[in-house]
């Protein structure tokens, strides 16, 4: 049944609460990376060069030396880290796609 993961278990925090950690049905990671590639595709011309979330052909240690370099060269006075911890977890994810689609994209 697709949307369900074959195996499910609860990984406990040191808060207390459970993530629930699952591994999906082969069908899902199909529709999965089908799904990657599409997005990939409309949105990767609209982020910036120095982006490196979660980017086809990036990585962190990437990021690292382009901060280092902006550092050392630019001098950057700053520097912006912020983690939205759980905020996937509280928002439901297929009206959050409808936020963040400019109108001349098309819809999903």
């Amino acid at each position: 049944m697709p949307g369900c993961a074959d195996r499910r278990v609860y990984i406990p925090k040191t808060d207390g609460r459970q993530r629930p950690l699952g591994i999906a049905a082969l069908e899902d990671k199909i529709v999965q990376q089908a799904v990657v590639t599409i997005l990939n595709q409309i949105y990767e011309v609209d982020f910036k060069g120095f982006s490196y979330g979660f980017r086809p052909g990036r990585n962190p240690h990437q990021a690292l030396d382009a901060l280092t370099v902006g550092i050392q060269r630019k001098g950057v006075n700053w520097v912006l880290d912020a983690d939205i911890r759980g905020f996937l977890d509280r928002v439901p994810q297929c009206p959050l796609i409808h936020e963040i689609t400019p109108v001349d994209r098309p819809r999903l």
